[in-house]
């Protein structure tokens, strides 16, 4: 027999899957690397903490406000 009428040895199949799953490894990987790279240029950190400023000032301005109408009567 030839090797076209066996089809694929086991070996050759074996080989096959170890680079298809090796292949959908490191493009995995890439990808999280990627978008790793790509939110450690942001800085959530302090964008959370100017809003979180915004918030209680806000809430500051509302209690001045609210104590000196309470004074003015």
């Amino acid at each position: 027999m030839n090797m076209e009428m066996m089809g694929r040895s086991p070996r050759v199949k074996k080989r096959s899957r170890l680079r298809s799953k090796t292949a959908a490894g490191v493009l995995a990987l890439s990808i999280l690397l990627g978008a790793g790279a790509i939110f450690a240029g942001t800085d959530a950190g302090q964008q959370l903490r100017a809003w979180f400023e915004k918030l209680g000032k806000m809430s500051e301005d509302e209690i001045v406000r609210a104590l000196n109408e309470h004074v003015r009567q």
